[in-house]
């Protein structure tokens, strides 16, 4: 199977034992249908973990470097959000199957899983100190949206509605 080179094996403990814990269950219920995922950490500010398919069915699971020896994370909800990936099909993404797995295995673990989280949900902050480059606001309802690249928002701000008060009045850089 093919991984992204900055991928390295997983020897944390705690994570290796959440995979089997969430895996045993996945393939008891009959969700797992092939072999368990290898697993990995992965260094990244995007993401909390990622599954990869190949086409031929098997899978690897990364999970950010943050979870290592973090006793305060909340692992198990990315590990079932990532093996709820491993279950489904190639290409399934987080379609109707995958929202299927995810609620069946969340729901033995007394878990919520859903396709995003925030770092107050999983007790990891992966972004760090953001520092944002653009801001835009609303004249009306001082609603603001930061961003920290060039956008169509930001460039052209005068295009967009609000869509908390309805209005064309975004204002860019105050």
């Amino acid at each position: 199977m093919s991984v992204k080179k900055t991928w390295i094996p997983c020897t944390d403990k705690t994570i290796q034992d959440t995979l089997d814990k969430v895996w045993e269950y996945a393939k008891t219920a009959g969700y797992a249908k092939k072999d368990k995922p290898a697993l990995y950490i992965v260094k990244s500010k995007a993401y909390y973990g990622i599954c990869h398919q190949e086409k031929n069915g098997t899978a690897s699971i990364a999970i950010n470097e943050k979870y290592v020896g973090n006793k305060d994370s909340n692992i198990l909800n990315v590990m079932i959000h990532e093996v709820a990936h491993a279950c489904c099909d190639f290409g399934e993404k987080h379609g109707a199957k995958w929202k299927s797995v995810s609620y069946a295995l969340g729901s033995h673990f007394n878990e919520t899983i859903k396709r995003t989280n925030s770092s107050t949900e999983t007790g990891v902050d992966i972004k760090g100190n953001v520092t944002y480059k653009y801001s835009v606001k609303c004249s009306k309802c001082n609603n603001t949206w930061h961003r920290t690249r060039m956008c169509g928002l930001i460039e052209h701000p005068q295009t967009y509605i609000c869509p908390y008060c309805k209005t064309q009045t975004i204002v860019k850089n105050y």
